[in-house]
């Protein structure tokens, strides 16, 4: 991740390099045109890679300020740049057309941003919903687990201790009613 900002940072220094090679040697229309290319692929690197890293992970603090700077390179190349187009016949409109390229692109990232943020709101929803189903689930079985352990080791014993006393009961009043003809003697 570091060898990627720093490769988006050797690139825009480059560009920068013949931004002011360029204007000491005033360049063509064709050559802006390059370096407004180069400058727009190194401004869509560093999109992408901050789209990528925050796709799975939040940027490292480091990773955050190389890419801002970045970013404030990018912007200083685009006024110089800006700066020469004025004097070539011509590259205002390749300048304007870039621009318009640019501020689509900046647009799909913020759209991407936005769609990556509601699909993890979605998941941290989704988790909690699967957490409170299994806590519920988790709630009934434990209730039947007592409910059942209550009936198998207290009420079933009783019912049958109860059922042992009753039938005593039974025989002694027949054996009762057997010697003295009543239910007890």
């Amino acid at each position: 991740m570091i060898f990627e900002v720093a490769g988006i940072i050797s690139a825009i220094s480059s560009i920068n390099q013949a931004v002011n090679l360029a204007k000491d040697t005033q360049q063509t229309a064709a050559t802006v045109g390059d370096m407004i290319s180069n400058l727009t692929s190194a401004e869509s690197r560093i999109l992408r890679f901050e789209q990528k890293t925050k796709a799975k992970r939040p940027l490292t603090t480091a990773e955050a300020m190389k890419i801002s700077l970045a970013k404030r390179d990018a912007q200083a190349i685009d006024r110089k740049l800006h700066d020469m187009c004025l004097s070539i016949n011509g590259g205002m409109e390749l300048y304007r057309n870039a621009q318009k390229i640019k501020a689509k692109a900046q647009a799909d990232h913020a759209r991407f941003l936005k769609t990556v943020a509601k699909r993890r709101a979605q998941r941290k929803q989704k988790i909690e919903e699967y957490i409170t189903a299994f806590a519920v689930v988790f709630a009934m079985l434990l209730v039947l687990g007592f409910a059942y352990a209550a009936y198998e080791y207290v009420y079933k014993p009783y019912q049958l201790k109860d059922a042992k006393e009753r039938l005593q009961e039974a025989r002694e009043r027949q054996k009762n009613i057997r010697q003295c003809g009543r239910v007890k003697c």
